[in-house]
């Protein structure tokens, strides 16, 4: 019984540090992430003209303290992972959409000039 406590504890020890790691790489990934360039940007959705589009993630922080606080580790790691790389993208601050192009290309300046209307 003594070794499949240790083993237990080993377990539990190795998915914490796993989860310290993701939660490190996340924050340094969403350090490094940025827009393609610092140009002026269009909504292809609303029409919404930006310098900075905004870095949306699916998913709720709260949520992920929460399933970590309450120890449902294997949850939270696959959670975390989700929730900081695979759903993380840059859109409309208005609206949140994903279709930001650059205002200077031929497709932005259409847009732009639809918009105008």
């Amino acid at each position: 019984m003594n070794g499949f406590n240790f083993l237990i504890a080993l377990i539990v020890v190795s998915l914490g540090l796993v989860a310290c790691i993701v939660l490190i790489v996340g924050f340094l990934e969403r350090l490094n992430v940025k827009p393609k360039d610092n140009g002026e940007y269009i909504c292809t959705q609303c029409g919404q003209r930006t310098f900075h589009p905004k870095l949306i993630q699916k998913g709720s922080g709260q949520i992920e303290f929460l399933l970590w606080l309450f120890l449902l580790w294997p949850i939270a790691l696959f959670y975390s992972i989700w929730h900081r790389s695979v759903s993380a993208y840059y859109g409309c601050a208005k609206c949140g959409g994903n279709n930001l192009i650059p205002i200077d290309s031929p497709l932005g300046r259409k847009k732009e000039s639809q918009n105008a209307k």
